[in-house]
């Protein structure tokens, strides 16, 4: 029963629909798509990939890239409350900065679309709740401090004692972590964890040394004074509220493989978005995300900077409460289905950069299946079946929300078309997530994004209850149980993929939920660099910027 209970848990912080914007400009990304008067007009996914994995690659026959004497300029739309992941607030200010100090056990390529080695060499599964890591030897600090085992073990105990619960000790059996020898660990879950290597390219598992965090001050030293990393970039200073500036790890354990081309990052906080875009035009900044789609377009004539409308593996959704009515009735998903127009909604909310989906997962999505079938709108059935449904005269919903999307007024005006009302209601957060952990909602809008897909889909299980899965869909049909039971538990790859396919068949089957198009982040670097490597989770990873 703990192991159950523990899968249920882990889904906790990972809904997040009605909380966020259709398209806020913090969302997260997987593949980058280059933007710029070259090439706009014949943008593809292929050159996408090919310019992320520009960003990423090293061989050993060759380094395409060596130290310099430049700056990397940063503008950030907000300062980081810290400097070290396990803090517990991940925004993408602390997400970005944070790329530069540390190194993780594994990360996700861009190109191959897997997991590659980070710290750790290989890794294998033992078996359903406990996976073997193999470290890398010569891997040290800035200060020369070998990394070890012992330092991943510290790192976990590290967030399981810290405040972001969803990503550690809902997640991570710590007690049963067993360092077998200095470059060999065992890592453990509460709950059966197929995807584990892909949960850990999340930003929130940057390795932490021991050692160094205890001759530094300790832990809590190192949210404001990091000194425990092993990345490219060490902190030189941190004026509060003016500029971060960090410095070329000249002791980096990588450098003959993988250089660190900047000198030094310098990060400033600008919270304008219009200003933001200025300073990148007139080379005060080299890097700057957060843009809205319309100033990704509005970049396209301009040679000295290529923009990126980033894809995420993840999708905007609308979900139903299929636990309550009047999403508990199947005709009158079907109904709604048949009024919203992805299209549209697409267009308006990222201009028309990113693509129709028609799924919970994003088209870029390694598990992504495609619909048989092209969604139809289709007024007049929508009305017969509310009227079959005993809502002849009409239909409202309430949504509440906590962050304006324009997608929101384009699903209104849609569903008016056959007479189904719905009430937009701005409320706080707060208010929100007690109201959907209540199970008071009829319906959400917004994206469904995180790295481990086993968890995507367990927003759609009854069996989580609204405490757990605040938000989710509720729906307790047996047949999507088996399903769900399934990959809840599949190691095999092939197996997982052929699992996934058919629980995106039955949503679009059974109207469970609705997917528009590919959440999308937006970010815009100097022509001169390369593009960042955007991860599996959709954060940036600045380090891999280097001169073209």
């Amino acid at each position: 029963m703990k192991k159950f209970l523990a899968i249920l848990i882990s889904v906790l912080m990972v809904f997040q629909l009605a909380a966020c914007s259709g398209s806020t400009a913090s969302q997260e990304s997987e593949n980058s798509t280059a933007v710029n008067a070259e090439t706009k007009s014949e943008q593809t996914q292929q050159a996408a990939d090919a310019q992320t994995g520009e960003a990423q690659e090293q061989t050993e026959e060759a380094v395409l890239w060596s130290e310099s004497d430049e700056t990397l300029k940063v503008v950030l739309d907000i300062e980081p409350a810290a400097l070290y992941t396990q803090f517990g607030s991940m925004t993408t200010a602390v997400i970005v900065t944070t790329s530069c100090l540390y190194d993780y056990l594994v990360y996700w390529d861009n190109t191959a679309h897997d997991v590659v080695p980070g710290i750790a060499e290989s890794w294998e599964n033992v078996d359903e709740y406990r996976w073997r890591f193999h470290l890398k030897e010569g891997v040290t600090t800035a200060k020369g401090t070998p990394f070890t085992a012992e330092d991943v073990l510290y790192t976990f105990k590290v967030g399981c004692d810290g405040p972001d619960v969803s990503s550690y000790s809902r997640l991570f059996d710590i007690d049963n972590f067993e360092v077998e020898d200095d470059y060999t660990i065992i890592i453990a879950t509460l709950s059966v964890a197929p995807k584990l290597p892909e949960v850990l390219t999340k930003s929130c598992y940057a390795m932490l040394s021991k050692a160094d965090a205890e001759s530094s001050g300790g832990i809590e030293a190192q949210q404001l004074n990091p000194q425990c990393g092993t990345g490219k970039y060490v902190l030189d200073s941190w004026v509060s509220g003016q500029k971060i500036t960090m410095v070329r790890n000249e002791n980096y354990w990588n450098k003959e493989n993988d250089p660190v081309y900047f000198k030094s990052v310098e990060f400033t906080f600008v919270g304008d978005a219009a200003t933001r875009m200025m300073s990148l035009q007139s080379k005060e900044a080299d890097f700057v995300y957060g843009l809205t789609s319309a100033q990704i377009q509005s970049l396209e004539s301009d040679p000295s900077v290529d923009a990126y409308a980033n894809h995420t593996p993840g999708a905007e959704v609308v979900s139903f409460n299929c636990g309550a009515a009047p999403f508990d009735n199947e005709d009158v998903r079907k109904a709604v289905c048949m009024l919203i127009d992805p299209l549209e909604c697409m267009t308006f909310g990222t201009g028309g950069l990113s693509d129709v989906t028609n799924s919970m997962l994003g088209t870029t999505n390694k598990y992504y299946s495609a619909p048989a079938y092209d969604h139809q709108v289709d007024i007049a059935q929508a009305k017969s079946l509310l009227a079959g449904a005993g809502y002849a005269n009409g239909l409202t919903i309430d949504l509440q929300y906590s962050s304006n999307s324009p997608v929101y007024e384009v699903i209104q005006r849609q569903l008016a078309e056959g007479g189904v009302t719905l009430n937009l209601i701005p409320v706080e957060y707060a208010t929100l997530k007690v109201a959907q952990r209540n199970g008071e909602y009829a319906m959400t809008i917004g994206p469904i994004k995180t790295a481990d897909i086993v968890q995507t889909f367990m927003t759609l299980d009854a069996r989580v209850g609204y405490t757990l899965n605040a938000g989710g869909c509720q729906c307790s049909d047996q047949e999507l149980y088996d399903l769900l039971d399934a990959v809840y538990h599949e190691f095999d790859e092939a197996k997982s993929a052929e699992g996934f396919a058919k629980i995106q068949d039955y949503v679009r089957e059974h109207n469970i939920a609705i997917g528009l198009y590919d959440t999308l982040t937006y970010a815009a670097v100097n022509s001169e660099y390369t593009a960042p490597n955007f991860d599996l989770a959709g954060s940036f990873n600045l380090s891999y910027i280097h001169s073209k």
